[in-house]
């Protein structure tokens, strides 16, 4: 054992000078962490004043949301389809007010022909065409 050790000695003795030896504890005082990565205890949260919710809690609030939601979404499918059957019923109120106009439309040029105008107007008002002599033109 003797021999190791002087061994061990020998070879500390033939190392470099150059070599230097790092203290960790002065390490640590080149380079302090922040206090905001500092490892705290489980506890030191609930310690420190900000309260931490619990599992069951966290669950119903998870459950709430997903509730919360499917009613919403159930809520916007009841939307569309009232306006899906307002969409249905307005289409049949144009085609019904598009029928309307068309029938109006044929009565106007009924009313307008001008053969039916120029009798009704020597029937009712007794006005007539004018003869050929009583025209004049003027140039």
């Amino acid at each position: 054992m003797r021999a190791a050790s002087a061994r061990t000695r020998a070879t500390v003795r033939h190392r470099p000078t150059t070599a230097r030896i790092v203290d960790p504890r002065r390490r640590l005082d080149l380079h302090p962490l922040p206090a905001r990565h500092t490892i705290a205890a489980p506890g030191a949260r609930a310690a420190a004043g900000t309260p931490r919710l619990g599992l069951a809690v966290r669950w119903w609030l998870a459950l709430g949301m997903v509730a919360g939601s499917v009613l919403v979404v159930l809520g916007l499918r009841l939307h569309v389809d009232e306006l899906g059957y307002e969409i249905a019923r307005l289409r049949v109120e144009t085609q019904a007010l598009e029928h309307e106009q068309d029938a109006l439309r044929l009565q106007l040029s009924a009313l307008t022909e001008p053969g039916r105008i120029a009798e009704r107007a020597s029937r009712e008002l007794g006005m007539h065409l004018p003869k050929p002599d009583q025209l004049r033109t003027y140039e």
